[in-house]
């Protein structure tokens, strides 16, 4: 399975490494053994941990941040969400008539422009067969002809 190779230098010293990695040793490995990468539900990182130096300069990143954006935050506000428990208004009614809000409102429109009527029996070729049709009637008439010949 695997190859055993020869691998050889300037000063004629060689050695034989065995594997398809030779540049690698032959007791390691790639990751951890087996079993070791299990996940530990308590090994993580809280929001505090971490190291010193980037804790305080995510502070302060954090309070430059705040100080930049305190203007801004009373401006941009959404409103509340309604919690689960809060019941939502009901029996809304509205005093509208629609049919008659909907009659009003298509009397008082301005009516719709009509397109012109176009006059077809002023065109110039209004009356005449169309060309195709007349090349249609010719070879109509001409296999009729031969027919009648034979």
């Amino acid at each position: 399975w695997y190859q055993r190779r020869v691998h050889g230098n300037l000063n004629g010293d060689y050695d034989q490494p065995l594997g398809p990695h030779t540049h690698k040793g032959g007791d390691k490995t790639f990751g951890k053994p087996k079993n070791q990468n299990k996940s530990k539900p308590d090994d993580f990182l809280k929001k505090t941990q971490g190291t010193g130096k980037q804790a305080s300069q995510r502070d302060q990143f954090t309070e430059q941040t705040k100080k930049q954006k305190g203007d801004r935050d009373a401006k941009t506000k959404r409103e509340v969400v309604p919690k689960a428990d809060d019941k939502p208004i009901m029996g809304l009614k509205s005093n509208k008539n629609f049919i008659i809000a909907n009659a009003v409102q298509n009397i008082l429109a301005a009516p719709k422009q009509q397109a012109e009527e176009f006059a077809y029996t002023q065109k110039k070729d209004y009356g005449k067969n169309p060309e195709y049709l007349d090349q249609i009637n010719r070879k109509i008439a001409d296999e009729y002809h031969m027919i009648q010949y034979l």
